[in-house]
């Protein structure tokens, strides 16, 4: 992908430098021609004696591929690390997300493991209470109330059933 995208960058880069080599031969070739008019028609140098057509076209062409060169770099060296930065963003979201996907695992198993403490404090809680039933059923006025209560007809005392009205 990233590979891909650099390849369509430079693609756009080529096309890009080919347009400014086109604009830098149409000057090239108008400076020329002025050079060659003003020379010709009135006897104006503004270039120095020893400076040819041929050396003007080659300065030209030397300063528009120093200059594409540097912009080429440029461009590319701020997309690759535009890319890298991307690249790392997105590792650092995907950590992040990693890492809040730990933490709920970690707090649902902190949960389970205090659910499960606390019911079998529960089932220790009804044992206990079970036993301590069993004892306390064992004794005769115990079990003599709770018969009591399970029969509605012996469920009032012989005391209060003979109350005069």
């Amino acid at each position: 992908m990233v590979a891909e995208q650099i390849r369509r960058e430079l693609t756009g880069q080529t096309y890009l430098i080919a347009r400014m080599v086109k604009e830098a031969s149409t000057i090239e070739h108008r400076l020329v021609d002025l050079h060659t008019y003003l020379y010709d028609g009135f006897g104006v140098d503004f270039f120095p004696r020893h400076t040819t057509t041929a050396n003007i076209k080659q300065q030209a062409r030397e300063e528009l591929a120093k200059k594409t060169e540097e912009h080429v770099v440029t461009t590319m060296t701020a997309k690759i690390e535009q890319l890298c930065l991307e690249r790392e963003r997105n590792s650092l979201r995907q950590q992040t997300r990693q890492e809040i996907i730990e933490e709920q695992a970690a707090e649902a198993a902190r949960e389970a493991q205090e659910e499960a403490h606390q019911a079998a404090r529960i089932r220790e809680w009804e044992a206990v209470f079970k036993s301590q039933a069993r004892r306390v059923f064992q004794f005769p006025e115990v079990k003599n109330t709770f018969r009591t209560i399970g029969n509605p007809a012996n469920s009032i005392p012989n005391s209060l059933q003979k109350i005069p009205s």
